[in-house]
């Protein structure tokens, strides 16, 4: 998708590529650290994405990142509640947030090994987090193809988390296409 966008933007398109994750500079930093867990680095996020949605008028601004991200209720990942990104986005407008969905497969992702226990008010540092391709199994069911589902609340769980989902089938893992600067 984010190829698609920049051969898009390459042909003339009025469409800009932003980078927004994790905190900009020091002050930013200092303004969240009392946030808890990975409470800094969503509301950079959010903070960063709302500075670069301001810079224009655009129609629309779509983000593109992970479930934990988009998620639109507190949650607690091994350790103190936070708000998602898309949750603190919500202060600056309008947010529609999609979970997404697949038939299972692999996923490159960085997490947590499943056995952390974290104890409460302990920091999320980036030597605790593992980066790879992980396997997956199916996160809900369809028999249609790829497609967006508003407003669906026949699963309790996405309807609290998301605004809707969008369905892309089965999922394959994509590396980072720069190696890791570590």
């Amino acid at each position: 998708m984010v190829l698609a966008a920049h051969k898009l933007k390459d042909s003339g398109a009025e469409i800009d590529i932003v980078a927004f994750n994790g905190a900009r500079d020091d002050a930013q930093r200092e303004r969240f650290r009392e946030l808890p867990s990975q409470g800094p680095h969503e509301a950079a996020q959010a903070e960063n994405i709302a500075e670069a949605a301001g810079r224009k008028p655009y129609d629309r601004v779509i983000v593109l990142v992970g479930n934990l991200h988009a998620e639109i209720a507190p949650l607690s990942v091994g350790g103190p509640e936070f708000e998602p990104m898309a949750l603190r986005l919500r202060q600056y407008g309008s947010v529609v947030s999609l979970g997404m969905r697949h038939a299972g497969g692999e996923s490159w992702t960085c997490q947590l090994p499943p056995d952390t226990k974290l104890a409460p008010g302990q920091r999320v540092t980036s030597d605790m987090i593992e980066c790879a391709a992980f396997r997956g199994g199916a996160e809900g069911a369809s028999d249609r193809g790829p497609h967006i589902a508003l407003g669906d609340r026949s699963d309790p769980q996405v309807a609290r988390r998301f605004d809707g989902i969008f369905w892309v089938g089965p999922i394959t893992a994509s590396p980072p296409a720069f190696p890791s600067a570590e």
